[in-house]
């Protein structure tokens, strides 16, 4: 479980730090005069949210994922649970890589696009 726990948390750092740099690129704020209205602005409130979703959706992943380890028995029930569904495991991979893959090509499109 530690393990699960240390390679989620790494995942997030770098999905999350993608939804950042692409909400950034699709809304910038260039012209503020206080940096406090930043994360204020519809893109950082967008970033804001987007994150929380994905939080949400990880937990829910994981949540399902483990659930058949630990059931709950009721009493006079006989039987154990069932193994970690692999099936789970890669469609949260194949989610986070996608979403991760998403942000970054919308981002660097968006970049490349700036006048400087």
């Amino acid at each position: 479980m530690m393990v699960m726990e240390v390679v989620t948390i790494c995942g997030l750092t770098f999905a999350i730090a993608a939804l950042a740099l692409g909400f950034g690129a699709l809304y910038p704020q260039f012209e503020t005069e206080n940096a406090a209205q930043i994360p204020t602005s519809f893109g950082g409130l967008s970033s804001c949210m987007a994150t929380i979703a994905l939080l949400g959706a990880v937990i829910f992943v994981l949540w399902q994922a483990v659930v058949p380890v630990r059931p709950i028995r009721l009493p006079g029930a006989a039987g154990g649970g069932r193994r970690l569904d692999d099936r789970v495991v890669r469609r949260s991979r194949r989610a986070v890589r996608g979403g991760y893959g998403a942000a970054a090509l919308i981002g660097l499109r968006r970049i490349e696009r700036f006048e400087f």
